[in-house]
Formats: structure tokens, C-alpha cells, sequence
């Protein structure tokens, strides 16, 4: 490991999807839900802290801390293409890959989003700067301090307080750990004993079945009040005077028939049937209009030969006068198409 652990018995900062501050800009980083990229990388990345920050130092738990909590590991929707768009490899680049530059905690987050495919250039650097670049799984002693948890979810529901990492006394040894120093791992942590257990002396075993024997007493004497209490209050109801069944009015239960529904529908009788067909008032009012429509449009059809009949008398008459002629024909032909228009309205609305 790269890094010197701080002191091994202080537990790091549980983090969580609710701690992680999403960027507002979706058109740059796309959506944040269950089901998109920005969440898994998430997820993804809170895994990685859990692996590796038991064997962080201070700063280095600042900073990754930092990265996820303030959402710097989001990517934009070039980077979820290619390491090449990510600000942290675009940062350790434009250094040229300078040791001072490189950041342990940018490396695993980057390896968290990217796994095996991070550019080979900037795998040697980092083994260079830090001795190595395999990361190692050390969420078991993250999970010491956590046993409830389960790594397999991010437990995104449950809201956590604000991570504070001033709020814990953090004791560091008074040697300055030099570079090379934080090029090896820290020591592996014992499981930390409970100071909250009692041994099991003679005198803690008396006091234990004094304490138990006196409260199992006031419970005893608790449970008989209870008791005490509830046949008191069903006393009363008890001998409460029942309503009469009799007294009560019984409403009789409507039951219409679909046949006693029609039969109280009005009758309509077509025309050459001998019995009645009874039909809904949409569709007697349909019939209606479309016979008033066929009956217009009969007037109109004989309006439009009597019409023909005139035109060809007039035409007759006129053909001696050329121009009267002319202008008969043209008043004819307006009105002819006049009459057309309509009859076709009529068939369209039919």
C-alpha cells in the first residue's frame, strides 16, 4: 500500500449516497437515478473508499472524502467514453505526470470508474510515485467498524449526517512520516476489545441475579395491573345496551334488470316492420338528421332538374343573340357550381 494508516482505532466517516453532492447540470452529466451511469459510478466509487480508507493517512483521507462528498468524480459524458475526458487524468497530464501531482485517492477513484482500462502511461507513473499500483481489499476492517452493513448495496435511503471529520479526536503519532515512510502499509488492525464487558466475577454474578430477580418482580406486578385494568374496561361495554335489531329501518335493495332497464326506454318503430325496436336517444337523433339530410337532398336533386330543364329552354332562345348568350352561359356555370358545392356537402355529411 502507498500510504500509512492514521491511527488504526479510529473509525472513518460511514459514507453514503446521501452524502454526495449531484451536479445540477444534466445536459454535461446526464441524469442521477438508480438506473443511470452517474449512479453506478457512485456506487461504484463508495465500494473503493471502502476498500482502501482504512489505510489512508489524514490528508488523504481529506481528500477522498472530499471528492465524494463534493461529487468530483462525476463524468461528463465525454469521460464516460474515455479516461482521456476526466479531469483527474487531464490534471495529472497537463503536469506531465509530475510526483508531486499525482494524488493516491484520484488514482482509486479513477480506477473505480474506469477499472482495467486506464492508460498504461499513467499506471507506470503512479507505480513509480507510490511503489505500486495494485489495489488491495481492506473493506473487512472498514466493515469492523460497521458490521451492520452490507457492502452489496450503498444503502441510498437512509439519510446520514454530514460528514464531519473534525468532529473525531484524531490522534497522529508526533513523527513526521517522511515520503519513503508512506510508501509501505500500515500494520494490520486487531479486532478491538469491548471495555463495556464485565468479567464474570462471583460479586458481578450476585449483583446480576439480585438486579434480574427485582425486575422480574416489578414486571409481575406490572402485568397484573394491566390485567386489572382491561377487565375494567370491558365491564362496561359489556353491559351496554344493545340497539333493538327490530328498530332499525332495512332500505329494500334496488335491483334493476338490464330487461327492466330496456323496457323502460322509449319505443321507436321503423317503417315496414311489423314489431318495435327500442334504440338510444343518440341514435334515434342520428336517424332523424340523416333523414332530414336525404330529404334535402332530394329537393335539391330536383330543384338542380328543373333547373337543366330551364337552362336548355334558355340556351334555345339565346343562341340567336351571341352576346346575351355568352353571359347567360357564364351566370349558368357559376350557378351550376354553386349547386354542386352543396350537394356534395350533403353526401359528405351523409
Amino acid at each position: 500500500m502507498p500510504a500509512c494508516a492514521i491511527e488504526s482505532r479510529i473509525a472513518p466517516p460511514n459514507l453514503t449516497i446521501a452524502d454526495i453532492t449531484v451536479p445540477k447540470n444534466e445536459f454535461t452529466f446526464g441524469s442521477f437515478g438508480p438506473n443511470s451511469s452517474s449512479y453506478q459510478d457512485a456506487l461504484a466509487c463508495l465500494r473503493m473508499y471502502r476498500k482502501q480508507v482504512t489505510q489512508l493517512n489524514y490528508s488523504q483521507r481529506r481528500e477522498i472524502i472530499d471528492i465524494i462528498t463534493k461529487g468530483h468524480f462525476f463524468r461528463t459524458k465525454t469521460a464516460m467514453k474515455s479516461p482521456f475526458g476526466h479531469k483527474f487524468y487531464r490534471y495529472a497530464r497537463q503536469s506531465d505526470f509530475a510526483a508531486e501531482r499525482l494524488s493516491w485517492p484520484e488514482y482509486i477513484i479513477m480506477r473505480a470508474l474506469y477499472k482495467d482500462d486506464l492508460p498504461p502511461l499513467y499506471i507506470s507513473h503512479v507505480k513509480q510515485t507510490f511503489g505500486t499500483a495494485a489495489i488491495e481489499d481492506f473493506s473487512y476492517q472498514f466493515f469492523e467498524y460497521f458490521p451492520q452493513m452490507n457492502d452489496n448495496t450503498a444503502k441510498a435511503i437512509i439519510p446520514t449526517p454530514k460528514v464531519s471529520i473534525r468532529s473525531g479526536r484524531i490522534l497522529i503519532s508526533s513523527r513526521k512520516a517522511s515520503a519513503e515512510d508512506n510508501l509501505w502499509p500500515a500494520p494490520k488492525r486487531k479486532k478491538p476489545r469491548s471495555i463495556h464487558k464485565n468479567p464474570d466475577t462471583p460479586t458481578t454474578v450476585q449483583t446480576t441475579l439480585k438486579a434480574h430477580t427485582v425486575g422480574r418482580a416489578a414486571n409481575d406486578a406490572g402485568n397484573e395491573a394491566l390485567i386489572s385494568a382491561k377487565e375494567a374496561t370491558k365491564q362496561p361495554k359489556s353491559t351496554s345496551a344493545v340497539p333493538n335489531a327490530s328498530a332499525l329501518e332495512v332500505t329494500p335493495a334496488i335491483d334493476l334488470d338490464a330487461r327492466d332497464i330496456l323496457d323502460r326506454l322509449p319505443s321507436k318503430t321503423f317503417e315496414g316492420s311489423k314489431g318495435s325496436i327500442r334504440l338510444p336517444g343518440t341514435v334515434c337523433t342520428l336517424e332523424e338528421s340523416h333523414r332530414g339530410l336525404e330529404t334535402k337532398l332530394g329537393a335539391m336533386t330536383t330543384a338542380f332538374d328543373t333547373m337543366n330543364t330551364t337552362i336548355e329552354t334558355i340556351v334555345t332562345e339565346a343562341r340567336a343573340d351571341r352576346e346575351g348568350y355568352n353571359h347567360v352561359l357564364s351566370s349558368i356555370k357559376d350557378v351550376m357550381m354553386g349547386m354542386a358545392d352543396s350537394i356534395k356537402d350533403i353526401k359528405e355529411q351523409l
